[in-house]
């Protein structure tokens, strides 16, 4: 696996154009972690929006992100490698920092909505109110594998610093369940002790009173799908389940014994004309009624970030103006979705985009 890596890595190098970040070390055999944070740049430089030979270079930093994050078994996790887990672990890290300076930034056109993309199903949504001030939520970051806990490396963890400035540029954060793919209790405790919005299923909120979270009787854990004014946004939430498995071969009817349930709230955001949904891993039935009713009451998504176990059925349903796929780039899930989503070689597909870690993308609705 290094070599093949190693042989990207040098393909790009070569073809790097003048104003492409450049290598670091001299070595003739470097450890793969130099690249991490030239690799951060090339990302920057092919950018999401690339075209031709430039969507070609793009794809091949996909792929390689693809190869380095597989994850075969959980014995074999790159982050366990001692080439692969630097490497992957300080790329990550270049690019949460490439995000919070996306944030803070307050680039984005008053007439546009921007999706900063993080690791796995995380999202923060950022855009201007009326007056020109910039407002940022964020929905389901998490610290996945690069943090400490039970089945992951924790091999270089987010650090405090990170996620406090993460937690400066933020207004809001939201969460769809407990699983650590889709949440940062660090994250979580600091938007609390800054007396933030944080919106959570009930099951969340009274783990984080459980563990003497400040604030945490402040969590709002909605129940019902009315809309709720927040500042510029407004959202609607299905407080639902993920379940880990049915009794009937349609998945209509649950097993309510097994272990693996858990609350998950399905979101969806009016944010400067757009409807955004995010549905966390949400595969409960009622999801499709609260899909139906969105439509039927005008908010159909025009960007869904993550529609759970019914993408398929929803995608369809909403016909979407954007449409991205569930846990890419993740180590577990799916394997090599960058190879597999971006379907066009010569450009990029509207419909399946990919982002990095760290990318972002100016939408007007």
């Amino acid at each position: 696996m290094r070599a093949s890596i190693v042989a990207t890595l040098l393909a790009l190098i070569l073809a790097a154009p003048p104003s492409a970040p450049a290598q670091t070390g001299g070595s003739a055999n470097p450890p793969l972690s130099v690249f991490s944070y030239p690799m951060s740049g090339w990302m920057d430089t092919w950018g999401p929006v690339s075209q031709g030979y430039d969507w070609t270079v793009r794809k091949a930093l996909g792929d390689l992100v693809d190869l380095a994050t597989w994850t075969p078994n959980i014995a074999n996790h790159p982050l366990l490698d001692p080439e692969l887990g630097p490497f992957i672990t300080l790329l990550h890290e270049a690019r949460v920092w490439r995000g919070i300076t996306r944030l803070a930034s307050n680039s984005v056109p008053a007439n546009a909505v921007r999706l900063v993309k993080f690791y796995s199903s995380g999202w923060a949504i950022q855009a201007k109110d009326a007056s020109g001030a910039t407002f940022a939520i964020m929905v389901d970051f998490s610290d996945g594998p690069f943090a400490p806990g039970p089945g992951a490396p924790g091999l270089v963890p987010l650090t405090p610093p990170q996620l406090d400035a993460l937690a400066n540029q933020l207004d809001a954060y939201f969460i769809s369940h407990s699983h650590i793919d889709h949440i940062s209790p660090y994250l979580m405790y600091r938007m609390l002790l800054d007396g933030k919005l944080v919106v959570a299923p009930l099951e969340v909120k009274i783990q984080a009173l459980l563990g003497g979270y400040p604030n945490a009787q402040n969590i709002v854990s909605p129940s019902t799908s009315a809309p709720i004014q927040f500042g510029p946004v407004t959202f609607r939430v299905f407080s639902g389940w993920q379940y880990g498995s049915f009794l009937d071969p349609a998945r209509t009817i649950p097993d309510p014994n097994d272990p693996f349930n858990v609350q998950n709230n399905a979101y969806a955001f009016q944010v400067n004309g757009a409807t955004i949904a995010h549905f966390g891993d949400n595969n409960d039935p009622g999801i499709l009624t609260f899909a139906d009713d969105l439509m039927q009451s005008g908010w159909t998504p025009d960007i869904c970030l993550n529609l759970g176990s019914y993408y398929t059925a929803l995608g369809t349903l909403f016909q979407p103006q954007l449409r991205f796929h569930s846990h890419d780039l993740e180590f577990h899930h799916f394997g090599n979705n960058f190879l597999l989503e971006q379907i066009s070689q010569a450009g990029p597909n509207n419909l399946r985009r990919v982002l990095f870690w760290g990318d972002f993308m100016d939408v007007v609705p």
